[in-house]
């Protein structure tokens, strides 16, 4: 029995309510994709900028036409079914609307999934070059015109007032920094409709950490063994996660909903998704199925596991979506 990873199934379209045309901020989709590129004074920004950049060149500059879960080789099959049930969920919560914005937009998968909800499609993130790559992934893919993909903060988006009925934050809040994430949801709030609604995805700091440790008793063993290698001399890890050039940051459920409410959202739901916390740091599943082949027992295994333990709702990423105080219910 071979194992494959299939796409999420197309999204249904809704008739959510929308504003009318005239209380809303235009959305200019309709024009040939460009990113754009704005150059900034700001030393912070900049630097920000450059530090995204180089992950993207490093790590995923060859990935054009694929997108974030398409990244994971057959083995790792699990990885990208987690992946892909983060943004199946999303796009179920996802209300439908006329406009979506996506802050952190990556590679651009979620924008992608939503495309049959919404008919406005923008992302921001801050590496030019995941911008580029997430442009040729919709050429690629033929999605049309109606998206657009820009360079930017969170903290300063791009866009007029009004503009989007649904914003997502996924897997970046962590990565905004936490004397900005106040900004961030005002920004947020600002290009939100009335009645649009705001979906966060983010790891809860004291999931991941029990998680790490569980993950690295597993691993203890081969972890020793590194530590004897004379070549690699690798100390024992029990909470560390891997460290980035740019900001890694991660909160707990009562701060990020005390930081919601004070920024002028109301919680609507809250769940947990994202079971496994290792794919980054090679862990004991990435090591357990390592090399083995689509159909292999071990594979099919850690894809049960993995599924598992997602529906049991035993995640470490944190979902919330919000609204904004006094929008529609």
């Amino acid at each position: 029995m071979t194992t494959t990873v299939a796409p999420p199934p197309p999204p249904t379209p809704t008739s959510a309510t929308a504003l009318p045309r005239t209380e809303r901020a235009p959305v200019r989709v309709d024009t040939p994709p460009a990113v754009a590129c704005p150059v900034s004074s700001d030393d912070h920004t900049r630097s920000v900028y450059a530090a995204f950049d180089r992950a993207y060149q490093q790590n995923w500059e060859t990935m054009t036409g694929k997108f974030w879960w398409e990244r994971y080789p057959p083995d790792q099959a699990a990885y990208a079914n987690l992946v892909l049930a983060r943004n199946r969920r999303v796009v179920a919560l996802a209300p439908g609307g006329e406009s979506a914005l996506d802050v952190g937009s990556g590679l651009g998968d979620i924008l992608f999934d939503l495309r049959r909800k919404y008919r406005g499609l923008c992302g921001v993130d801050p590496s030019a070059a995941s911008c580029r790559i997430a442009a040729d992934n919709f050429r690629v893919r033929k999605v049309g015109n109606h998206f657009d993909f820009r360079q930017g903060l969170a903290e300063r988006l791009p866009f007029a007032d009004r503009t989007f009925d649904l914003v997502t934050c996924l897997d970046t809040y962590e990565h905004i920094e936490p004397d900005q994430r106040r900004a961030a949801l005002l920004e947020a709030r600002r290009v939100l409709t009335p009645v649009g609604r705001l979906i966060i995805v983010t790891p809860s700091r004291r999931a991941l950490r029990a998680w790490t440790v569980v993950d690295n008793l597993l691993t203890l063993r081969r972890q020793i063994k590194w530590r004897r290698d004379p070549r690699l001399r690798r100390p024992v890890e029990w909470f560390a996660l891997n460290k980035k050039d740019y900001c890694e940051d991660f909160c707990a459920r009562h701060e990020c909903a005390r930081q919601l409410r004070e920024a002028g959202f109301v919680i609507e739901r809250f769940e947990r998704v994202g079971f496994y916390p290792a794919p980054e740091r090679g862990g004991f599943i990435y090591w357990h199925v390592n090399g083995k082949k689509p159909d292999h027992w071990k594979v099919r295994a850690s894809i049960a596991f993995v599924n598992l333990f997602e529906r049991l709702g035993l995640g470490q990423k944190m979902l919330f979506v919000a609204r904004p105080a006094g929008g529609t219910p």
